[in-house]
């Protein structure tokens, strides 16, 4: 029910937004962008943030795509992984 009240909500928020002026939803639409930009901002900051302070526990491997990929296939190759995926996928 509360999701059908969302919808209704949202319906009417358009139905409201496109009886604006032409020159007012322009206006609405650049508003909105310039926040979402700015949130997509801070989410990136943030996401920075906790990187470097996981960089500066040690948490953090430096190395190359090739070293990347080395670790994967140490992991995928490790025993209770394999023993955990058939658990979960049913692999034989």
């Amino acid at each position: 029910m509360a999701e059908a009240a969302a919808k209704s909500d949202f319906q009417e928020l358009i139905e409201s937004v496109e009886a604006l002026p032409l020159d007012d939803r322009e206006i609405l639409m650049d508003i909105i962008n310039r926040r979402i930009i700015e949130q997509r901002r801070e989410e990136l900051v943030a996401d920075m943030e906790e990187s470097l302070q996981a960089y500066r526990k040690g948490e953090v491997r430096i190395g190359t795509v090739d070293d990347l990929l080395r670790d994967l296939n140490n992991l995928f190759s490790m025993r209770p992984f394999r023993l955990s995926l058939k658990r979960h996928f049913h692999l034989s």
